[in-house]
């Protein structure tokens, strides 16, 4: 075993991301291949749109601040990589930015 290898921090966030841009994208495609019964399935489309990225905001938020924790808490130690876990924060906080931006756009 190498002990001079630093152990990384922050592999769950990064790979939670991952696991959940699939998921988003998979429940996106779904919403839009699967038909609507009732009389207005573009306003149905819409709601389910709408729940997709409120759950994917929330998701987001939630991972970006156990990456933050990660980053400000082992930042410090020599012997630990936290670059893992910056670049889960990265793209969290990225994920949170559009997300908001798309929420404004509408």
């Amino acid at each position: 075993m190498n002990d001079t290898a630093a152990k990384k921090i922050g592999l769950i966030p990064l790979k939670a991301f991952f696991v959940g841009l699939g998921w988003v994208i998979i429940a996106i495609l779904l919403n839009l291949i699967f038909p609507y019964q009732g009389g207005w399935p573009a306003l149905s489309r819409a709601v389910v749109f709408i729940f997709i990225l409120i759950a994917a905001g929330v998701y987001s938020v939630g991972f970006f601040i156990v990456s933050l924790y990660l980053c400000w808490t082992y930042s410090k130690h020599v012997d630990l990589n936290v670059v893992p876990a910056q670049w889960a924060a990265g793209l969290y906080g990225s994920t949170i930015i559009l997300l908001l931006l798309f929420w404004f756009s509408i």
